[in-house]
């Protein structure tokens, strides 16, 4: 079985793991993998390295919205204001483009990773191009983020957006119950009731104890100093401003302590 995993990507962090694990731990070994998401993404570079067995990438490059503007400024100053008609005829031609090109690979399956909902516009119209040259709930959404509700200018054309990506999706599957509840704010797709969650696996890691350089080495933190860690991409749902407001109340417990974010961005 060929499968296709679709993306739509800028920034490396968990998404990169979730592709590399699934595959290097694909149960049935005969079965190969076709991944497409735009050309800057910058995580394919490290899925390519680390991934053991069959797997094809394309790169594409069909205009997707979040694009639009990213080398032209003023482009991208009047885009937000011609959003409201712009964003879907983009997405109405990519689900023709990618059509087209999903035609060409002839895979037997397809998961669309979308990073959260709606997430990338790219990965909605690839639900719906997937749907339309196989049937009605034919393909996986899979969403790694809290779904968001509709701006006041969008809402009728993301409630047709997303009644199209609920009628054409076999499942929607998430990575925490949480996530899976914030679907509610997408009720066209929330009613359907095949909104469900894995949690994201863990492969282990071998550590060296006889390595004697350690992170806490690196950033000049004692062994015995309490030392919390955060690993996220920058952006306003991991919950960083929650974290930082938060520090002050454990600095009035655990004065000595020490916090360390790393993360994409």
């Amino acid at each position: 079985m060929k499968i296709l995993l679709f993306t739509e990507i800028f920034d490396c962090g968990g998404v990169d793991t979730f592709v590399v694990n699934l595959i290097n731990d694909w149960p049935v070994s005969e079965d190969s993998f076709i991944i497409v998401a735009n050309k800057n993404y910058p995580g394919l570079k490290l899925i390519e390295e680390r991934v053991r067995r069959s797997l094809t990438v394309i790169r594409h490059n069909t205009v997707i919205y979040a694009n639009i503007g990213l080398e032209r400024q003023w482009l991208y100053r009047y885009k937000r204001f011609l959003s409201p008609l712009l964003r879907y005829v983009v997405l109405a031609w990519n689900v023709f483009a990618f059509r087209s090109l999903m035609k060409r690979v002839r895979a037997d399956r397809c998961m669309v990773i979308n990073g959260g909902y709606p997430g990338g516009d790219s990965c909605r119209a690839a639900a719906i191009a997937w749907g339309i040259l196989k049937g009605p709930r034919s393909g996986i959404h899979n969403f790694h983020n809290l779904a968001q509700t509709s701006a006041w200018h969008s809402k009728l054309q993301d409630a047709l957006v997303d009644r199209l990506v609920e009628r054409y999706s076999e499942v929607f599957v998430t990575v925490s119950d949480a996530a899976a509840c914030s679907m509610s704010a997408r009720p066209q797709i929330a009613r359907s009731g095949r909104v469900t969650y894995i949690h994201n696996g863990y492969a282990g890691a071998t550590v060296d104890v006889n390595e004697p350089a350690t992170f806490r080495d690196e950033i000049g933190v004692s062994t015995g100093t309490p030392l919390c860690l955060m690993l996220g991409t920058y952006e306003p749902r991991k919950g960083h401003a929650f974290l930082l407001d938060a520090w002050g109340l454990v600095l009035q417990s655990v004065p000595s302590a020490r916090l360390a974010i790393c993360g994409f961005g």
